[in-house]
């Protein structure tokens, strides 16, 4: 007789305190910064930028992130500092991408722009693309 598969048989995921740091991923979501208010900006939602509170909001952002070789020097809250970020990616929206400028700089990396983040995109959609 053969000895058929069984549900023990199979390989079965490792409980999240085992799998090592390879295996996890943190992802962080990040609104837009303060922007120019929707009813003085005359021009297209997605053109409407940061306000002068949300500029100094973006650069304080990397504030709390390491940002490798050439880090910007003391933070000014280390217990809060996050590791290096791998991928960024934001929607099409000026006040988004801009948001997420400094820390792409300080990091090194390029900001992807990704349609199901934008603004009205179903929830469903974001998670659907983090899987």
């Amino acid at each position: 007789m053969s000895k058929q598969n069984s549900s023990s048989d199979k390989p079965r995921p490792r409980p999240h305190a085992e799998r090592g740091a390879a295996d996890r991923v943190s992802i962080y979501v990040v609104r837009h910064a303060n922007a120019v208010a929707r009813g003085a900006w005359p021009g297209s939602d997605v053109l409407r930028p940061l306000n002068d509170r949300g500029h100094r909001q973006a650069r304080a952002l990397v504030d709390h992130f390491d940002t490798g070789p050439g880090d910007r020097g003391p933070h000014t809250r280390a217990s809060c500092v996050l590791p290096k970020p791998t991928l960024l990616m934001s929607s099409r929206a000026e006040r988004c991408l801009a948001t997420l400028q400094p820390l792409a700089h300080a990091c090194g990396l390029p900001i992807i722009a990704a349609e199901f983040l934008s603004e009205g995109s179903a929830a469903d959609n974001f998670l659907v693309q983090v899987k």
